[in-house]
């Protein structure tokens, strides 16, 4: 059963206590042969619906670490046709910047063939797509790639030879990969797991592709060496259609992919307006990336709220034809926000000054607003600078330097200990934060001026070993603004311009490589010059090492695409022990509140039903 919880084939929702002593979770009999047939279906195996022998070999083949079907899968993702599959984002930028932060520690130990390996597969991509792998030697990088063994920091411990070979964050998670430093790693081998071939595997996964049900593609989950290995159509249909075709005329129809012609046509029967708001949106937030607040709604939409304007944001960015005036389409709602969130009622929230709106997602006015926050929110002040729902179903408030929890199961539902320094909340600005919110992948986000962190509720701090480190802009990573630096350059801080050329070598014999493919020379490299150079100089190469041993974490919650980790596991995680700033109060691991160490005690008592706030 974990192995089919873990890949996403069965939701823990469908898990059931065992009547016996044992307290072992179990799926329905009928949860558990949908489970495995659908397994069955993805890999390619005779559709039994019972864990027969070939499904249990299948099971215990070496494979990816990501998830072959998605948390939110639905009926139309498990029944379509078989191809390739996408994750909900993908690279902005057609120059992309790498670099290996941990090599291997025992197999492969020359780190110049690790580096001659990556490269080809990222060549294996970039030759069919409209991008550039570029290998850096310092400053920040769009994917970073290390070896690690057992748990390495992300919440998806590696399980040693065998089982998970490796995993990889999507673009939205910045494109990590890792792989499991305990495998026997080879080249061009099938005694052992050859690099080459898992390593093109994950970075298609960083490009923004899913795990095919195809069996013969690259990206199909499932590890087994291939002699003669290339890509297959269905690996090169799947990244086209994401990039478009290499060398293609953007202007010439007919060397677009399909996927790329079907958007064109929806884009052709937009209305004049539209496209001209499309335009506006684009130029005002990649301009002035600020906003005034921003909100998931109950039905999974995002919306962007600044002065008059609102937008709808997703994974990639500010959504096409979106942008639309507060007074048109929020009846009643007024310019100028201060802050907004989704509650629990399944109602959003506005505030401005004293008061406050509820609506609709269906941007519904409700009847009776609006209302004081003196009397829907008592012990809230006014002119908020941000609010937002936590991880722990809490309410909190900003302002200033301040802020404040509410919890409308209490009374009062906010304690005499507010309000308390935002420093509490390790990482953040010490005052003046536009917004809060929780995004889809389940992690906190704050914004301040025309930046954003991202929040590790289970740590309670800014993720701080991110790379690029937080805080990042706004317009590159949340509205898909495109970089006004040649991309990837923008990302690089202190790197030396120059250079060593790159160098290629033969695996078997290491004589030089006359190559002609332009993309191959660009990513296959030498990697004699990358580490030499930074042992040189003892100063510089620690400097170095630090650098390349910082970590990048992955979403505690959905973790896609490499995550096994469930809603339950994140409330789990947030009931533990978090940090807090070195001389200041801590947070309660029960109730995350934070309290004083002189006094613990919690100064209100428990309300029997909900209360009526609002």
């Amino acid at each position: 059963m974990g192995y089919l919880l873990k890949f996403g084939y069965a939701s823990k929702n469908n898990v059931t206590k065992s009547d016996n002593s044992t307290g072992v979770n179990l799926l329905s009999e009928d949860a558990f042969q949908e489970a495995i047939a659908d397994f069955q279906r993805f890999v390619g195996i005779p559709e039994t619906g019972t864990l027969d022998s070939v499904t249990k070999e299948f099971m215990v083949k070496p494979r990816c670490g990501n998830m072959d079907r998605s948390q939110h899968s639905n009926a139309n993702e498990l029944l379509r046709k078989k191809r390739f599959a996408h994750f909900s984002s993908k690279w902005q930028m057609k120059k992309i910047t790498y670099r290996i932060s941990k090599y291997p520690a025992k197999y492969l130990r020359k780190t110049h063939e690790v580096d001659r390996q990556i490269a080809r597969a990222l060549a294996h991509w970039s030759q069919v797509v409209p991008i550039e792998f570029i290998p850096k030697k310092t400053g920040r990088v769009h994917i970073d790639i290390r070896f690690a063994r057992g748990d390495h920091g992300d919440g998806d411990t590696f399980d040693g030879p065998g089982g998970t070979l490796a995993h990889a964050f999507e673009p939205a998670g910045k494109g990590t990969t890792h792989f499991d430093d305990a495998e026997q790693w080879v080249i061009n081998s099938k005694y052992g797991i050859d690099i080459l071939q898992v390593a093109v595997h994950e970075f298609g996964h960083a490009l923004g592709l899913r795990h095919s049900e195809v069996r013969s593609a690259v990206m199909a989950p499932v590890y087994k060496f291939k002699q003669n290995f290339k890509l297959h159509a269905d690996d090169v249909r799947g990244l086209q259609a994401l990039y478009g075709v290499k060398g293609a005329d953007e202007n010439n129809p007919k060397t677009r992919s399909n996927s790329e012609q079907a958007e064109g046509k929806e884009d052709e029967a937009d209305n004049t307006s539209k496209n001209k708001n499309d335009k506006t949106q684009l130029v005002d937030l990649c301009k002035d990336a600020s906003i005034d607040t921003m909100t998931m709604t109950p039905d999974d939409k995002a919306y962007v709220f600044k002065g008059k304007h609102y937008w709808m944001v997703d994974d990639e960015g500010i959504v096409k034809g979106t942008m639309g005036e507060i007074s048109r389409d929020w009846s009643g709602l007024p310019n100028d926000l201060d802050a907004a969130f989704n509650w629990h009622n399944g109602k959003i929230y506005f505030f401005k000054g004293e008061k406050f709106w509820r609506f609709s997602p269906n941007k519904t006015r409700d009847s009776g607003y609006p209302r004081r926050i003196s009397d829907g929110f008592p012990g809230i002040p006014n002119n908020v600078d941000a609010a937002f729902v936590w991880s722990n179903g809490k309410t909190y408030f900003f302002k200033g330097d301040k802020f404040w929890m509410y919890d409308y199961k209490e009374e009062p539902s906010v304690g005499e200990q507010y309000p308390r320094s935002i420093d509490l909340w390790e990482g953040l600005p010490a005052s003046g934060i536009d917004s809060a919110f929780k995004w889809k992948d389940g992690l906190s986000y704050f914004v301040k001026g025309t930046e954003y962190y991202r929040f590790d509720d289970k740590e309670a701090a800014v993720i701080s070993s991110a790379d690029p480190p937080y805080p990042r802009p706004n317009a590159e990573w949340w509205f898909g603004c495109k970089n006004q630096h040649d991309g990837p350059e923008q990302l690089v801080e202190g790197e030396d311009t120059n250079d060593n050329p790159l160098e290629l070598i033969d695996d078997s014999t290491g004589d030089h490589l006359n190559l002609t493919d332009k993309d191959f020379q660009t990513v296959a490299i030498k990697t004699t010059s990358l580490s030499k150079t930074a042992n040189k100089n003892s100063t510089m190469g620690n400097r170095v090492h630090k650098l390349l041993e910082a970590e990048t974490r992955k979403d505690p919650n959905t973790q896609m695409p490499t995550t096994t980790a469930t809603t339950t596991d994140l409330t789990d995680q947030i009931s533990k022990d978090i940090r807090e700033p070195r001389g200041k109060s801590h947070i309660d691991k029960d109730t995350l509140e934070p309290t004083t160490s002189t006094n613990g005690a919690n100064s209100r008592s428990s309300s029997s039903s909900l209360k009526e706030v609002v």
